[in-house]
C-alpha cells in the first residue's frame, strides 16, 4: 500500500477554510465570546481563499457558530492578513 501525497484543489481549498475556521475561533475568544453565542461575520477575501469560503461555506458555518445564524455587520474583533498565502480581512461581533 502506498500513501498518496497529491494535494488536490478540493483538499487544498478544505485546508484553507480550516484556517479560517481556527482565525474566527480565535477572533470569538479575544472577544469574549461563548462559543454557542450567535455571531455576526464578516469575510473579505479573494482568489482560492474566497473560492474555498464559497465552497465550503456549510462546513465553516458548522464549525464557527450554531447554524444559520451569521451574518454581515460591524466588527467588534478583526484580523487583516493572510490565510494560505491569501490576503484576507476578518471580523466578529456579537
Amino acid at each position: 500500500m502506498t500513501l498518496d501525497t497529491v494535494v488536490t484543489d478540493d483538499l487544498r481549498l478544505e485546508g484553507l477554510v480550516r484556517n479560517v475556521s481556527r482565525k474566527v475561533n480565535d477572533l470569538r475568544k479575544q472577544a469574549g465570546l461563548a462559543l454557542d453565542d450567535r455571531i455576526r461575520l464578516l469575510v473579505e477575501a479573494d482568489g482560492d481563499l474566497r473560492r474555498a469560503i464559497e465552497t465550503h461555506r456549510d462546513h465553516l458555518m458548522a464549525r464557527c457558530w450554531p447554524p444559520g445564524s451569521a451574518s454581515v455587520g460591524p466588527s467588534s474583533q478583526r484580523v487583516v492578513g493572510e490565510i494560505g498565502g491569501e490576503p484576507c480581512w476578518l471580523g466578529v461581533s456579537r
